[in-house]
């Protein structure tokens, strides 16, 4: 997974080539790889994932250092790395259908990331679908306090103590750990004084109580259910504590 190091700062500090337009020649291509390694993440720039199938094909011919198969690589292709998003109840004609990117895919596994400054040149040189354009940008937050390309959102599980039913919630871009335990709050335990308001999560029967912070995931795994715990006493219980406020 790309971070922002201290390499990544050098080079940032360094002046950058002119962008490419398109590919011409077999240095263009051998720059746009070079660019792929070394571009720094920068905070709110753009970068985009690419199937590693169509990527080792354009990668293989640029190491064959022949500018015709360079430029005969074909449309950049991410079928493979993408699935009909079907959230729309009634069936869509093929030319109004939507896509994702499905779950659980590895960076140089199954996909690459490109940043722009490689992506338009590829585009004018291959063209893609739109559709098939899958954009992903530089953020951090609390649990990765760090420049980081999220290719898939981060979600935390939780219920409340008093209802077996699970939620989940997306940590947004850019959110601090108190901007996450008031959303939480708002919609778990609205209404409870926060000074009674104790998360955990059950490992074997045991209660271990947790802090939200950037060490969030090194003490519980991205499965465990968050229990959102406050004085039971019905006097002190939310009309909405029994499940998620709306």
């Amino acid at each position: 997974m790309r971070t922002y190091g201290l390499l990544h700062k050098v080079l940032r500090d360094e002046a950058m080539p002119v962008p490419l337009a398109m590919i011409r020649t077999v240095d263009d291509a051998e720059a746009l790889l070079t660019l792929v390694e070394t571009t720094p993440l920068v905070l709110r720039e753009d970068w985009f994932v690419v199937s590693m199938t169509w990527w080792k094909r354009f990668v293989t011919a640029v190491e064959e250092k022949d500018i015709d198969k360079i430029l005969c690589v074909g449309i950049i292709d991410n079928s493979d790395i993408m699935e009909e998003n079907t959230v729309d109840k009634e069936p869509l004609p093929a030319a109004n259908k939507k896509f994702k990117l499905r779950p659980n895919l590895t960076e140089r596994g199954e996909f690459v990331l490109i940043p722009e400054s490689v992506m338009v040149p590829l585009l004018e040189t291959y063209q893609c679908d739109t559709d098939a354009r899958i954009r992903r940008t530089v953020v951090q937050n609390f649990l990765r306090p760090y420049a980081h390309i999220e290719v898939y959102p981060t979600i935390i599980k939780w219920r409340t103590v008093f209802n077996s039913k699970v939620y989940e919630t997306k940590v947004e871009p850019f959110m601090t750990a108190e901007e996450f335990i008031d959303e939480l709050y708002e919609s778990a335990a609205h209404g409870i004084a926060k000074d009674i308001f104790k998360l955990y999560v059950d490992q074997e029967g045991v209660k271990k109580y947790i802090v939200i912070d950037e060490n969030l995931f090194a003490n519980i795994t991205r499965d465990d259910v968050i229990v959102v715990e406050w004085n039971p006493n019905p006097a002190s219980r939310s009309l909405h504590g029994a499940g998620q406020r709306r």
